[in-house]
């Protein structure tokens, strides 16, 4: 499986959902102004590089017509960046090296505390992506990875068949607490589970 990164190379569908955050159409990096619609190149030379980037390939599946809908492939990329406390992070997503989207996200943290913020539940919210999760909550003790094949229905005899990802990410914070397994679909939370009382500690 190739990586880039932090996040495996995945074919995912493309889908909407609401979320927490809220989209923006331009960024200030310093004294230069990106905008959705920027290359990735000039968006990396008028911004720092970005620590946390979430690689992915997608198929998204539009609709051309009520009769018509037309499957592409493209290249995604998601980069997260902290500027800490006092400062919304920023997701900026990427499609084929082309910036399509600018969101604000929660306040950061500082360099030194990545990672401190582990089994606060507070500082989860479902949607949220894989880097913003390891912000908070730091690297998991134990990560399974798995592709899952659906069905998308076009017609009443019609269906698209795609693939999503599936990580399941096991965080262990001693006998005296619940084992946590965060869920996500496409590099998306979307499921926080507590289970028994963990091991060692």
């Amino acid at each position: 499986m190739k990586r880039k990164i932090l996040i495996p190379l995945l074919t995912a569908i493309h889908l909407v959902f609401f979320s927490y955050c809220y989209a923006e159409s331009t960024l200030n990096c310093g004294k230069n102004i990106v905008s959705v619609g920027d290359a990735a190149y000039d968006v990396l030379m008028k911004c720092e590089k970005p620590k946390w980037v979430d690689a992915s390939e997608l198929d998204v599946i539009k609709e051309l017509n009520p009769n018509e809908w037309v499957k592409s492939h493209i290249k995604r990329e998601l980069w997260l960046y902290n500027r800490g406390p006092n400062t919304f992070m920023k997701e900026l997503i990427f499609e084929n090296d082309k910036l399509v989207e600018i969101k604000s996200l929660s306040y950061g943290c500082l360099e030194k505390d990545i990672g401190s913020f582990a089994n606060d539940d507070n500082k989860l919210h479902l949607r949220m992506s894989k880097p913003e999760v390891l912000i908070f909550w730091g690297n998991p003790d134990y990560q399974t990875d798995m592709t899952e094949e659906r069905l998308y229905k076009v017609s009443e005899k019609e269906f698209l068949k795609y693939t999503i990802s599936i990580s399941k990410w096991i965080y262990n914070f001693g006998e005296n607490r619940f084992i946590k397994t965060l869920v996500f679909e496409n590099g998306r939370l979307t499921e926080i589970i507590a289970g028994e009382r963990g091991y060692g500690e």
